[in-house]
């Protein structure tokens, strides 16, 4: 039996790899795409994936969006299915700021690149923020930490 992955805001790139069956989800229409649809309102039944996947998606929704796309993916998670995040991390991103002045790096991780309408940043991620989201929409076992770089930030959690 196949493991299903959803990968939220897939974009140009694949971010994650793995065995099973890969469903790429974005806003638009791209080469990746499979699905072309909102994370806040997603199209499949309930209990479906094994594993929900995000990587820097969440930065381009309001708080209010992040909410109802968690509770989604918490909805199309089979139990014991896991949801995994990575996010700017905006307290860094801040820190540089200070100390560098609004560089094109600073700008374009605390504001997105803005190449496109939807390429812009309307929420701001540190450990808590990250943490309240996923335990909000119900996710057990819930981790938060550094991600793959220091700018970074990770997130996981469980579906009981």
């Amino acid at each position: 039996m196949n493991d299903y992955l959803l990968e939220l805001g897939i974009g140009e790139t694949l971010q994650v790899t793995g065995k099973g069956v890969i469903i790429g989800l974005d806003r638009r229409m791209t080469p990746r795409t499979r699905v072309v649809a909102e994370c806040a309102t997603l199209p499949f039944r309930d209990g479906v994936f094994h594993t929900v996947y995000g990587a820097h998606v969440l930065e381009h929704l309001d708080y209010a969006d992040v909410r109802h796309c968690v509770a989604e993916a918490y909805r199309v998670l089979a139990p014991n299915g896991r949801i995994v995040l990575y996010l700017p991390n905006a307290v860094y991103w801040m820190r540089r700021g200070w100390h560098e002045g609004l560089t094109s790096s600073v700008k374009d991780n605390l504001w997105g690149q803005q190449h496109h309408p939807w390429d812009l940043h309307r929420s701001g991620w540190d450990l808590r923020t990250l943490h309240d989201a996923l335990t909000h929409a119900g996710f057990h076992r819930t981790r938060t930490g550094p991600g793959r770089t220091e700018d970074e930030l990770w997130g996981e959690g469980t579906k009981p």
